[in-house]
């Protein structure tokens, strides 16, 4: 009897997650056939490599890929919430207080919620000042000593991430199937309730990656996003990253075909050179060299236009 329960729990969520997921669409722009300029944030070096790696891959006489955006786990992003606040919304209403329950005894693979599942992520920004912006700069732009890039990225690889009280359409999708449950719930023990929010929550994985608090609204984040179910193992590469002033730690990452930097920077695209970037006219003609041999599209190279005092 209970597994029938957990079974038709799961299959009516799955549903309607379609119906979710509709609320994270990210428009095509007009006249780019399915794509949409989105801005990728990151470090000089990155950029230099990606650039690096592309005219190895053009020069090469054989049939090589290189120079991918990446995909990072979502272990050290700097939002502490981060996969966990719509759980933390929807089990704050009174009603669904039965959803912050959890079985200790249950094996990982068992419910793949929320504080275990690793998802692979790589971010962009959008809006008209996205490319040069001073709090994206300080944020994820390296202080102002790495770039943005302007890409064009195929809108079914985006999802566009919600804010806050954006939440609250989320649960109202999902309340006729949670208030089922109430007798259910009232008439289990802790142990089945667990069994039950484990299962929501195995059933809305796939857009627990895509809620953030009000805090964050200034991105206007979309993101890709594997989550680690989806990732063979095989695929997983690591990188070593040696902090200044704190512990170094190992990230894990995936390069993805449809994140090749090619094919992500067409005709018209800009890479804008963050403010506080030594030697800015030097870093440019460098890049821009690179990106002339390297890209078929040839982006534009700029220097940002905010003044921001050199260290």
């Amino acid at each position: 009897m209970e597994e029938v329960v957990l079974e038709k729990l799961q299959q009516a969520i799955l549903d309607i997650v379609p119906d979710i997921k509709e609320r994270h669409k990210v428009p095509a722009d007009p006249n780019k056939k399915g794509r949409a300029a989105s801005v990728h944030y990151t470090t000089i070096g990155v950029l230099m490599q990606l650039l690096q790696d592309q005219d190895r891959a053009a020069s090469s006489e054989k049939q090589i890929t290189l120079g991918k955006l990446r995909l990072y786990d979502s272990m050290h992003l700097n939002d502490p919430d981060e996969g966990n606040y719509l759980p933390r919304r929807i089990a704050a209403e009174p009603n669904y207080a039965w959803l912050a329950e959890r079985r200790d005894n249950l094996e990982q693979d068992e419910i793949e919620g929320p504080l275990n599942q690793i998802a692979y992520m790589t971010s962009f920004v959008a809006g008209k000042k996205a490319t040069d912006n001073l709090v994206f700069w300080r944020t994820y732009g390296c202080e102002g000593t790495g770039c943005s890039i302007e890409c064009s990225v195929e809108i079914k690889y985006l999802q566009q991430v919600l804010y806050g009280d954006a939440v609250i359409r989320t649960i109202e999708i999902l309340q006729p199937i949670l208030d089922s449950l109430t007798p259910i719930v009232e008439a289990t023990d802790d142990s089945v309730r667990g069994l039950l929010a484990a299962t929501v929550w195995s059933s809305l994985r796939n857009v627990l990656h895509l809620y953030k608090s009000s805090a964050y609204d200034y991105e206007n984040e979309r993101r890709y996003v594997l989550l680690s179910s989806e990732v063979k193992d095989a695929d997983i590469c690591y990188e070593y990253q040696d902090k200044p002033f704190g512990l170094p730690r190992i990230r894990h990452y995936l390069e993805r075909p449809e994140l090749d930097f090619n094919d992500l920077l067409p005709s018209g695209s800009v890479i804008t050179i963050g403010p506080c970037v030594p030697q800015p006219n030097h870093v440019r003609r460098r890049l821009s060299i690179l990106a002339n041999r390297a890209l078929q599209g040839r982006p534009e190279i700029r220097t940002s236009g905010i003044p921001y005092r050199q260290v």
